[in-house]
């Protein structure tokens, strides 16, 4: 039995809020909450970061705060200030777009895609899993 390290566990992780967040979306389902795909996408760059730091063994404590595990290691992940921005706005679906409603349409879920996409291909560029 292979055991996996935790920057692998992280990945994996999000590759499974970024394939749930992709089949939710597609789906076309009136009765999902654009919110339930928001969190998927914020949970997947969460991962995505966690496993660069994990990787790289820096230390970070338990936080769904995109701008906290991004600055720990800001340099590795090739985003410009307008990504970076982008990428912060899916902050406030951690927790309150699980049990509030903060927005009913959202007009430019594809770039929110477009950014875990990056994060993704940086992570999995650093780590080469």
């Amino acid at each position: 039995m292979k055991y996996l390290k935790s920057y692998e566990i992280f990945f994996n992780k999000a590759e499974t809020d970024f394939k749930s967040a992709k089949i939710l979306y597609s789906s076309k389902d009136e009765d999902i909450d654009v919110e339930v795909v928001l969190f998927h996408l914020q949970q997947a760059i969460e991962k995505y970061l966690k496993a660069v730091l994990a990787y790289k063994n820096i230390h970070f404590s338990k936080t769904h705060d995109l701008k906290m595990l991004i600055d720990m290691d800001k340099d590795k992940i090739e985003l410009n200030d307008n990504e970076i921005e982008l990428m912060l706005e899916l902050n406030q679906f951690a927790v309150n777009g699980r049990y509030n409603y903060i927005v009913e349409i959202v007009e430019n879920i594809d770039d929110y895609f477009k950014i875990v996409l990056k994060i993704k291909e940086n992570t999995y560029n650093l780590i080469l899993i």
